[in-house]
């Protein structure tokens, strides 16, 4: 059984991309401290509103950055590429378990992929973390597609 996603390139991209992503996180940081200092130190509310506003997104970038940095820190810790390299190619699977673990995981995607879409039309919500929301429901909905298409395939090779 063969997908179109190939893991092992996208496990190749967080181990080439890991160092950028640092730098990433270390210029958000410096930018960080640069316009909060620079928000302390203006007088006009005009350009207070300004810098606060980039104070603001910069702040949201960081932690976005952070976050892809500590992801890819436990992608790593996990072993993934060693867990891989363990499988069989052609070995019997446990196809009760893995329908029942799939469908549940299908419910799993559809409720996030439903949240994550609504997320992202919350008027509430800052409109750089709406549309960070938008592209996560179109992921889940790729991981709905890419489940169903493998619970398809277990479904055909019992028939």
């Amino acid at each position: 059984m063969s997908f179109s996603r190939d893991v092992r390139k996208e496990l190749s991209l967080v181990r080439y991309s890991k160092d950028w992503v640092k730098d990433a996180k270390f210029i958000e940081e410096k930018g960080l401290n640069d316009y909060l200092y620079s928000l302390k130190k203006v007088k006009t509310s005009a350009t207070a509103s300004t810098i606060a506003s980039i104070l603001v997104e910069t702040l949201i970038h960081y932690e976005i950055v952070k976050a892809i940095l500590d992801a890819y820190e436990r992608i790593e810790s996990i072993g993934i590429d060693a867990l891989l390299r363990s499988k069989e190619e052609e070995a019997k699977e446990d196809i009760e378990y893995l329908k029942n673990a799939i469908t549940n995981h299908l419910l799993i995607e559809k409720d996030m992929s439903k949240l994550y879409e609504a997320l992202s039309k919350d008027e509430n919500l800052h409109p750089l973390v709406k549309e960070i929301f938008g592209v996560l429901a179109k992921n889940e909905i790729e991981h709905h597609r890419q489940l169903s298409e493998l619970l398809s395939s277990l479904q055909k090779s019992e028939e």
